[in-house]
Order: structure tokens, then C-alpha cells, then sequence
């Protein structure tokens, strides 16, 4: 609890690899494999009962503030590295996220309907060569 302020930690890992090349998809499937994690604690979490009113009001107008934030600087990172502001208002837009020296959020807070399919690993990197 004195790393993180909380006895609770969510804990996400991302690998990228390259699906056309079983070398390297064998490689991460091994490194995935290899993961350990040990909890120093089997205590479940459990949120608060929340009053939805005032839960949805206070995420809609973090959402609202989002909308005059062009990107997520200062959202993610280290605690000496974050604005506490934006940092309450990137944990209304987003799951998570990585401080701006690791990646580059632009902030759309434009409701849209969902897609009936999304890119495909190989159109996306397609989109990413092209400079679009």
C-alpha cells in the first residue's frame, strides 16, 4: 500500500507482435507464459454503493472537461509527473493509459455508434505506413 496509495492494483500487459511470423508469435505466447504475478493479499474488491445520480453527473461533466483537453498530457505517468486534474479527468475518458514519453492520446469525447467490425491487425498496420 505505500507504492500505490491503495490496497488495490490493476495490473495490464501488452505485447506487440507480428501474427505473419510464427517465430515471433511462438516468442510472445512463451513470454506471456512465463508471467508471474503474486498478490500479497486475497482480500476481493468491492466499490462503494454509489448513488448513480450524482456518479453519472460527476462523469458527465468530467467528460465535458475532456472535450477542452486536446490530448492526455499530463494525464498518465508517475505521480511526481501528473496533474491531479487531468489525471481525474483521463480516469473519467479512458481505462488507463501511458505517460506522453510512451504514447500519444488525442482526446474525442464525439459519441459514436459502434462498428459493426474493426480494423484488422494488417489494415491498421497498413494505415500506419501510409502516414495516415
Amino acid at each position: 500500500m505505500d507504492m500505490f496509495e491503495s490496497p488495490f492494483v490493476a495490473l495490464v500487459m501488452r505485447t506487440f507482435l507480428n501474427p505473419d511470423e510464427p517465430e515471433d508469435v511462438a516468442a510472445v505466447h512463451a513470454f506471456q507464459d512465463g508471467v508471474q504475478v503474486e498478490a500479497g493479499s486475497d482480500k476481493p474488491y468491492g466499490h462503494p454503493d454509489y448513488d448513480e445520480e450524482t456518479r453519472k453527473a460527476t462523469f458527465d461533466a468530467l467528460i465535458s472537461l475532456a472535450g477542452g483537453t486536446p490530448d492526455a498530457s499530463r494525464m498518465f505517468g508517475a505521480k511526481q509527473d501528473v496533474d491531479p486534474v487531468h489525471h481525474l479527468i483521463g480516469t473519467a475518458v479512458a481505462w488507463g493509459g501511458l505517460p506522453k514519453e510512451e504514447a500519444y492520446y488525442i482526446v474525442d469525447t464525439e459519441l459514436r455508434p459502434p462498428q459493426a467490425t474493426s480494423p484488422s491487425f494488417s489494415e491498421t498496420s497498413r494505415l500506419m505506413d501510409s502516414g495516415r
